[in-house]
Parts: C-alpha cells; structure tokens; sequence
C-alpha cells in the first residue's frame, strides 16, 4: 500500500491483443480439457479459477472500506497487476483495472499521524479476512461438516472451490515476506506498521500533493508545483521526496539558489539513505544550473 510506487503505463493495443490471444488460448484449453468428461469435480475446478477475480476485488475492497472507517483517504484501488486497462473514478478514488487479474492493491492516506499505527494494522489485516469471511459465511450456510466432506453434487463442489480460492489468497497474503518488487504482503505490512516511525505516516500524507507536483514537473509547471508543496514543507519535514520535490521545483522555477539552500539544509538534518537521496538531489540542481 505504498503511493508513492511508481504506476504501471497504460495497456497498449498489442497488450490488449496479447492478452485476449493469450485468454483465448488458456481458456480453449482448459474448455476442452473440462468437456472432455465434465463432472461435479471439473466444475470445480472452474468455480476455483472464476473465483478468484471477484475474491480479489472483495479483498481491496475491504481494505478500502476499513481505511475508510479510520477516516483515511483512498486515492487508488486497483485489481489486477501490470499495464492499466481500464481506469474509473468513484468519489476521489480512482479506481483502476489492469492487465493480469491475479492480485490487487489500495493506496490509502492517513487523516493524522496520531492513531495511523493501529489504523495501518488494520487496514492490512482487511484484505485477508475478507476473504476469510467469505468461508465463514458458506460455512454458516452450508454447515462445516458438510463442506469439508466429500461432494458430489455441483453446489456442494462450487462451495468448497470458492472457500479453496477464498483460503489460499487469505493466506499467502497473510505469510509476511516482501515481495521481488519491493511490496509487503498483508501479514508483512501488520507486524510492520506498529513499529513504522511517524516519518513513514508523513511520507504517506504528503504522497498524494508530491505525486501531483511531480506530474506538474513533468508538464513544465514549476510554479503550480512549487505552490502546491510550500504548505506541506514545514508540515512534514521527515518526508524526504516532498522535500526534495520541493528543492527541485525551486530550481525549475528558477531560483536555484533557494533551491540549493534548501536541500543543502534537509541534508544536514539528515542520516543514512535519507542523506544519501539528498545528495544526489543537490547534484541534480547543481547539473542543471550548469547547463
């Protein structure tokens, strides 16, 4: 849930084509492999597979709501990893559909850094018991006994696939690791956010504002960036990309000296990576005074 992760560019023509091919292909497959002898056990195992997109929507969903509840903001929820292909807003979220419906995340704001500990806690835990509630209540419906007992019947077989897909995104999403492009699962997250310092929370306030500057850098607007991150500076001063977004549209406003006095004061106050990322801020407006 992290919102300053870079986003994915939107799908292209030929990744829309490669996808339905590639669906097409897989779904043909698999089709044929089914109706070779269909039965209550291959029904199964389509139910497992149609499952796991609307499990994965009621899993952001329910770390949306729970943000929510906490009086956070929801900026983005996407289902689906990879290339945007489809992109919609409810209220203020923006709420994204990308190319490989595997899993998904929500990108949420703390309101204040008093209570975000718990707060992030929680909402981590959401995703997983969301999907842990979706057992829960077919377990009510159909009785435990009955669906942990061999079926033979489709409904009984479409009630264990469900609760099948519903437990193994649960818990691979509960085992806490960090995942190859640097993400935390739920269970990372929760054990994690109790002992995150109040630097992490107001990087995560200040996200969207930084976000927004940047994308008016990229536009050729520093003065609409430099304006919109000047309140937050001495808000947020643990936030190191605001104060270096900050520094560097200074610079492109044109006054590099500011800008240099600026990052030159955060990288005093600074240690580690932090320092580290100020320096090569300083560099950068260095570099382009030169030019």
């Amino acid at each position: 849930m992290d919102p300053l992760a870079p986003a994915p560019p939107p799908a292209t023509g030929g990744d829309r084509l490669f996808l339905w091919l590639f669906s097409a292909a897989l779904v043909g497959l698999f089709g044929w492999s089914v109706l070779r002898d269909f039965g209550p056990a291959r029904f199964g195992a389509v139910v497992l597979l149609a499952a796991w997109l609307p499990l994965t929507a009621l899993h952001e969903l329910g770390h949306a709501l729970v943000a929510r509840a906490f009086g956070w903001r929801v900026i983005e929820v996407a289902v689906g990893l990879g290339p945007r292909v489809a992109r919609f807003a409810v209220g203020e979220t923006q709420v994204e559909i990308r190319l490989w419906p595997l899993a998904g995340h929500v990108l949420p704001v703390p309101a204040r850094v008093e209570g975000a500990r718990l707060a992030s806690t929680c909402i981590y835990l959401a995703g997983p018991l969301a999907e842990l509630a979706v057992i829960g209540a077919i377990a009510l419906a159909v009785g435990p006994g009955e669906l942990l007992s061999k079926q033979a019947t489709y409904a009984g077989v479409a009630a264990q696939a469900v609760c099948a897909a519903a437990l193994w995104g649960a818990g691979l999403n509960l085992l806490p690791f960090t995942t190859p492009t640097g993400q935390w699962t739920d269970g990372a997250g929760a054990l994690r956010s109790p002992f995150m310092p109040d630097a992490h929370f107001a990087r995560l306030m200040a996200a969207p504002t930084v976000k927004a500057a940047e994308q008016d850098l990229a536009a050729g607007r520093p003065h609409t960036a430099r304006d919109a991150l000047a309140p937050l500076v001495v808000q947020f001063p643990e936030a190191v990309d605001l104060q270096i977004t900050y520094g560097l549209a200074l610079a492109a406003a044109g006054d590099r000296g500011a800008a240099l006095l600026h990052l030159q004061a955060c990288r005093r106050d600074a240690e580690g990576v932090a320092a580290a990322l100020y320096a090569a801020a300083l560099d950068r407006v260095r570099v382009a005074g030169r030019g």
